[in-house]
């Protein structure tokens, strides 16, 4: 059971709102530009996981509806771990499930304060995703690796890391 304000409700309840909510709000919902084929080309040389604060009554679904399932070897949904990005451990579970170590793995993402603090803390390099980062090229004394904001450049920007 779960509580809301006085009152008590079923887990089911509770999912079956939560996914009546959420497909209210995916009419919009699809991949940015240029993913799949980058990722297409990415899965050749790497293995790839997604980290991700979204939860995972919502994540799971729409990752297998949006087709990502065949690229993310690896899921690490923080609502099943019980802790939230920047937090360390998400980062370091992911790559102890790939058997990697911190200079030979890339976080890419979207949001400096989750994304760059938390893969950076874990010792990763950090690709950003956007274009508004361009503005001031650093959060909290940290600095991405990349920037880029179009992902028909996420491959190139990659490879260029893993050889600089």
């Amino acid at each position: 059971m779960h509580r809301y304000g006085n009152k008590k409700y079923s887990q089911g309840i509770v999912v079956d709102t939560a996914m009546f909510f959420r497909s209210l709000t995916k009419r919009h919902f699809a991949l940015f530009p240029y993913l799949s084929e980058a990722l297409t080309h990415l899965r050749k040389k790497y293995r790839i996981a997604v980290i991700s604060d979204a939860q995972w009554v919502f994540a799971e679904p729409e990752i297998e509806m949006l087709g990502l399932d065949r690229f993310f070897t690896l899921r690490i949904l923080s609502s099943c771990f019980g802790f939230k990005k920047p937090d360390v451990r998400l980062f370091t579970i992911a790559m102890g499930k790939f058997g990697v170590r911190p200079e030979e793995s890339i976080y890419v993402g979207d949001n400096p304060n989750k994304d760059l603090l938390g893969a950076k803390r874990a010792g990763m390099k950090f690709l950003f995703f956007g274009e508004e980062f361009q503005e001031y090229q650093e959060h909290n004394a940290l600095k991405p690796d990349g920037i880029f904001s179009d992902y028909s450049e996420l491959e190139e920007v990659v490879s260029g890391e893993f050889h600089s």
